[in-house]
C-alpha cells in the first residue's frame, strides 16, 4: 500500500460523529498490495477501497465500480482532532 496520511492497518478505525448527534465508524478489516476492506457500522456495509495517486476509490455504491471518495490532499504538520 503507498504511502498515505491516513494510516492504513487492519484494525484502525474512524469515527464520524454527525451533527445530529448520532455516530457511525468505518474500521479497516484487511489490506493488500493495492486495496484495502472498510466495513462501516451503519448496516455493517463493506467496501474494497484503491488508493491511487493520493485518491481513495470506492466500490461503496456497487461492488466492482470504483468512484472517487476523497482526496488525501494533507501535509506535512497537518494533524488530527
Amino acid at each position: 500500500m503507498a504511502d498515505t496520511y491516513y494510516p492504513i492497518q487492519k484494525g484502525n478505525f474512524w469515527k464520524y460523529n454527525l451533527k445530529t448527534g448520532g455516530s457511525f465508524t468505518n474500521e479497516i478489516t484487511e489490506c493488500g498490495a493495492d486495496y484495502y476492506i472498510a466495513t462501516c457500522s451503519t448496516g455493517n456495509q463493506t467496501s474494497k477501497v484503491k488508493l491511487e495517486n493520493g485518491t481513495h476509490f470506492s466500490d461503496s455504491f456497487e461492488a466492482g465500480n470504483f468512484q472517487p471518495t476523497f482526496i488525501d490532499n494533507s501535509k506535512v504538520g497537518d494533524t488530527w482532532k
